[in-house]
């Protein structure tokens, strides 16, 4: 492939400048440092889109706030600990407190404290968190099937399976090696 100043993808558009990698790096598997560079690309087009959606419809909770919402509405009783968010989110308790923060200054979410364990504190979605809930899950639930519309249903199988191995392979290089 010859490479020039950009690689040209598929579908004519100009892609990602990989000549410096190439000069630099003359044993870098070019076609990996693409498929990396792709990602993050369509990562970022996907979550500008997202939010482009959301704004659409009136509503304007940043990813992790959505996450947090989502979670809750699929609780029972719309509640949940707040160490149960941060599992299910896999983040830090200090970057669920922030979230549920930002959310409780909205009025879209309330702590509790158990009754019989003052320990654990529950966090529920209020009568508008409910409503904003109902009316942003379903709208993701919409823009994703919108984003798979694109492929047929054996190349989706077919990305669904390459993206799990990506997944597993990054999830194992993230693991402290045995050494």
């Amino acid at each position: 492939m010859d490479l020039g100043e950009q690689m040209t993808a598929d579908d004519g558009t100009q892609g990602l400048d990989l000549l410096p990698y190439k000069d630099a790096y003359p044993w870098a598997d070019l076609a990996a440092l693409e498929l990396n560079q792709r990602m993050a690309a369509a990562e970022a087009a996907r979550r500008a889109a997202m939010v482009h959606r959301w704004n659409a419809i009136g509503l304007s909770k940043a990813t992790g706030q959505y996450t947090v919402l989502r979670n809750l509405h699929f609780a029972g009783e719309n509640r949940m600990t707040q160490t149960e968010i941060g599992r299910r989110m896999n983040v830090t308790s200090s970057n669920v407190t922030r979230l549920i923060d930002g959310l409780e200054q909205d009025g879209l979410v309330r702590r509790t404290a158990d009754a019989a364990d003052r320990r654990v504190t529950y966090v529920e979605l209020t009568d508008e968190g409910r409503t904003v809930a109902e009316r942003i899950v379903p709208a993701v639930v919409q823009f994703a099937m919108d984003v798979a519309q694109e492929f047929s249903p054996e190349e989706l199988q077919t990305l669904l399976g390459l993206l799990a191995r990506l997944e597993k392979r990054a999830d194992s290089m993230a693991e402290p090696s045995a050494d």
